[in-house]
């Protein structure tokens, strides 16, 4: 009995910061990426393409090479354009 009203109350919680994040087809985003010489080092690379979403939470996104790679959301971010002249 009191687990369920900690689970709930924890769902609670949760639910009121929670975002539900996505991208369509076309967008342009930055991609979230371990450094080469460090992999506890991320940096943002981009902006990239991105091509399909899978799945819920992944999307396939192409780069200006045309390699294609899968990400999880939590490592693209929107690409915005300086609109300052």
């Amino acid at each position: 009995m009191e687990t369920e009203k900690t689970q709930r109350r924890n769902k609670e919680y949760f639910n009121k910061k929670a975002k539900l994040r996505e991208s369509k087809e076309g967008d342009k985003v930055l991609v979230l990426v371990p450094r080469r010489n460090n992999k506890l080092d991320f940096q943002w690379e981009g902006p990239e393409t991105v091509v399909k979403r899978l799945g819920v939470a992944n999307y396939r996104v192409r780069n200006d090479a045309g390699r294609e790679r899968t990400f999880h959301i939590n490592m693209l971010h929107e690409a915005v354009r300086d609109t300052r002249q």
